[in-house]
């Protein structure tokens, strides 16, 4: 079953399709785990990469979720502090649709590790699919306050800040965002760019800020000129 969110679409079957990008099971994730499991049982880190190369469709690995989370929580009891199997198996909990269980698993990650950056990042990220704002800003404000530019999570907070109509504040996250983004002449910034841009003209005109809109506009139209009716 796929779920819509504004933040991507993912995947929540029985047998769950688990991007490649996020989990990477087979590769760096399941590596690392690996790589910590000095003692206990030598066999549950090597489990969990195992579970990483099953039957690939679409660029997506299939693996048993029953099996995967065992695995994890196995990893976990290994080496409590992991925080790519606190991240792992959150990932997991949320594509299959057990929201509690992934906020439980990354609030538990956050206590042992409070400046955890990912950790902070993944649950800011989760709250605010779930439509907790007031908890996801703040998340992704602490966040900010030890990586001023991380633009995904720059990004997150103007949305955030947008369904909550604090439109003030939103524009001052995508000038912050778009300060980041400028000089970057990459086809993917100057995208995210024009997004960032779109999304600020939304918010002026919500504030009655007509003239500053028109003017990001014509911006928008100079450096995208596609854009503009044939």
């Amino acid at each position: 079953r796929r779920r819509h969110t504004r933040y991507g679409t993912v995947t929540g079957v029985q047998t769950c399709a688990l991007p490649i990008s996020h989990l990477q099971l087979s590769g760096h994730r399941a590596g690392v785990l690996r790589g910590r499991a000095a003692e206990g049982d030598q066999q549950v880190i090597p489990r969990v990469v195992t579970l990483g190369h099953g039957n690939r469709a679409d660029g997506l690995h299939h693996v048993r979720v029953g099996d995967a989370q065992e695995a994890f929580g196995q990893a976990l009891k290994l080496r409590p502090d992991d925080d790519d199997a606190y991240l792992a198996l959150s990932e997991l909990q949320a594509q299959i649709e057990q929201h509690e269980a992934a906020v439980k698993t990354l609030e538990q990650l956050l206590k042992r590790q409070p400046d955890s950056l990912r950790g902070l990042y993944a649950l800011g990220r989760l709250q605010a699919e779930r439509d907790q704002y007031n908890e996801a800003a703040d998340l992704l404000k602490r966040l900010l306050q030890a990586r001023p530019g991380f633009e995904q999570a720059l990004r997150i907070l103007g949305t955030v800040y947008e369904l909550q109509k604090r439109d003030d504040e939103a524009i001052e996250i995508y000038d912050r965002l778009l300060r980041e983004l400028d000089g970057d002449p990459s086809a993917q910034s100057t995208a995210a760019r024009t997004r960032a841009q779109v999304r600020r003209v939304v918010s002026l005109r919500k504030t009655a800020r007509f003239a500053p809109a028109l003017e990001e506009i014509d911006s928008v139209l100079r450096e995208n000129p596609r854009l503009l009716p044939a």
